[in-house]
């Protein structure tokens, strides 16, 4: 599928560089041995969940024994990627929502969008032009500084979240009151938005499973537009054992016959 939409559209200002050979062909290729930086630390430094932490260790160790050349260490952004999306995906949800009144010539309302969504277009008014473009400014800096690093590294992983999933409601973008979304999503899902903005590849992976039983994701990276060392690498490892890390506690039997890997789940758990 990815061989068959890839490319730029005609009106894409930015693209990435075409693929060196189909993607169908890149896990069919080894991928040597690997430069790979990860941490097990929150990007803002904080520590995470103990047993997500430990996890994260225990797929750093096992891509050590399969030759891989593996290092702690993370990039240093220059500026906090939750709030330059946040006043980027801002100002974008306002376009949206006034589009939305203007076309059906009433005021957008919670029968119609989420409260979070409402309340994002609420507050983006509150931000000037000046503000969206030092917030674009910085996302420049932080896939500068992304870029930097991965010119030292072939992949870099972190845990995709680093707390254990939530509890349904715990998230609600319908409640009155949302002052508690944006400090729990900083806890919750640090690491994904940096990628976001840069536009590099990357793949969450479950690799380990909670002692509640539910899989732990890793996020694999690598440099933009280099999706085939992403492809030959989980590839290559999940024939060589990666997919059959499961230290915490083994998979839960129904979840081993799901074929839907696009939901967290990967068929190459034990």
């Amino acid at each position: 599928m990815m061989d068959a939409i890839s490319g730029p559209e005609l009106t894409s200002i930015y693209h990435a560089p075409p693929p060196e050979r189909p993607f169908a062909e890149e896990v069919k290729r080894e991928p040597g041995r690997l430069r790979i930086a990860f941490t097990d630390v929150s990007p803002y430094g904080d520590a995470i969940d103990a047993e997500v932490a430990a996890a994260v260790r225990d797929v750093a160790a096992l891509l050590d024994k399969l030759g891989h050349h593996v290092e702690q260490r993370a990039p240093k952004l220059p500026a906090d990627p939750a709030i330059v999306l946040q006043n980027i995906i801002g100002a974008h949800t306002a376009l949206t929502v006034r589009q939305t009144e203007q076309r059906f010539n009433r005021v957008m309302t919670e029968e119609d969008y989420e409260h979070l969504t409402l309340a994002m277009a609420h507050n983006a008014k509150n931000t000037s032009a000046t503000d969206y473009v030092a917030a674009q400014f910085a996302a420049y800096l932080i896939s500068r500084a992304l870029s930097e690093f991965m010119a030292s590294c072939d992949v870099f992983f972190a845990p995709t979240l680093c707390a254990p999933p939530v509890r349904l409601g715990e998230l609600n973008a319908m409640a009155s009151d949302l002052s508690h979304i944006a400090p729990a999503l900083r806890r919750y899902m640090p690491g994904t938005s940096m990628f976001n903005i840069s536009g590099q590849p990357a793949m969450s992976v479950p690799l380990a499973w909670s002692e509640a039983r539910l899989p732990i994701g890793m996020m694999f990276a690598s440099r933009f537009g280099d999706e085939g060392t992403l492809f030959r690498f989980r590839h290559n490892s999940s024939r060589r054992g990666l997919g059959r890390l499961s230290s915490r506690r083994s998979a839960p039997k129904s979840l081993l016959t799901c074929p839907f890997s696009g939901h967290g789940l990967d068929k190459t758990q034990p």
